[in-house]
């Protein structure tokens, strides 16, 4: 399935198929996902955040930069984003702001989030 794209001519992807022919439902815009560093390991798991823009038909996402304050707890880094593989990234998270400092916390055990990498 597919969305007219931000771009002039250009479609965001809604949904995709896997090789077995199944439907994948991805993300929405604006929803927070989590992506697994390549270094993380099930003893220590090494997780990031970042908050959807687009899907584009190429199935890299552009995402904005986020940089970890404490463990699990994450702030927007204004004006850096950078691009993924929509393979990346494991959704849904349970992420809440609290707007007294804004800080992004992630909810979701990272230990959860790492066996998600695991599975695929």
């Amino acid at each position: 399935m597919a969305d007219q794209g931000i771009e002039p001519n250009e479609v965001d992807v809604l949904s995709d198929k896997d090789k077995e022919g199944y439907i994948e439902y991805l993300p929405n815009c604006g929803e927070f996902v989590a992506l697994v560093a390549a270094n993380s390991t099930q003893p220590n798991p090494e997780v990031f955040v970042a908050r959807l823009l687009r899907l584009s038909q190429d199935h890299k996402t552009p995402l904005p930069s986020f940089n970890k304050v404490e463990c699990g707890q994450f702030k927007l880094n204004v004006g850096k984003s950078y691009k993924e593989a929509v393979s990346a990234l494991i959704y849904p998270v349970d992420v809440v702001y609290m707007h007294s400092n804004g800080i992004y916390e992630l909810r979701t055990p990272k230990i959860d989030i790492n066996k998600q990498v695991k599975k695929k």
